[in-house]
């Protein structure tokens, strides 16, 4: 009777350190991926909010020319729709902006002006007492890697403002 010795290194297969180091690089291009597609969100809706700014302008010019030289709200503008309703809010925020429109009346030293805002909405850093959902870890771990200084807060059951 033949005996028959195995040796380890001639079976097939993959062995657990090879295994790792495919799900470390897979990994790794997954971390590259989420990157680039965040930065790449960011710019379009960067580009986004200077159309609209542009946009904006524009229809306030329009507004001014037919309102007896008075500049509108977001409000008269879009009950007017000389603006889309998607800034029909108080205040509006399409595109991961907020956009604010102060209008200042004529008065008899100076002429009617309006001041036109926007700003990136606020990351919101859960409390420290609970763990975090899925999205609000995103969102903390975003804060820490854009260098925010976060500073332990006690709270009860809500989010903090960074």
């Amino acid at each position: 009777m033949k005996r028959t010795h195995r040796n380890p290194r001639n079976q097939r297969g993959f062995t657990l350190i090879e295994l790792m180091i495919v799900i470390a690089i897979i990994g790794i291009l997954i971390g590259a991926a989420v990157y680039g597609w965040k930065s790449a969100q960011k710019a379009g809706n960067e580009a986004a909010t200077m159309q609209n700014l542009k946009t904006i302008a524009a229809v306030q010019i329009q507004y001014y020319n037919t309102h007896a030289r008075t500049f509108g709200t977001f409000e008269q503008m879009v009950k007017e729709q000389m603006l889309t309703s998607k800034f029909a809010g108080n205040p509006p925020s399409p595109d991961g902006y907020v956009f604010t429109l102060k209008v200042t009346p004529k008065t008899a030293g100076s002429p009617t002006s309006y001041t036109l805002n926007a700003d990136p909405l606020p990351t919101i850093v859960p409390c420290d007492h609970a763990l975090p959902a899925v999205s609000s870890f995103m969102t903390w771990r975003n804060a820490v890697a854009a260098g925010e200084r976060l500073t332990p807060r006690r709270c009860v059951g809500q989010s903090v403002r960074l």
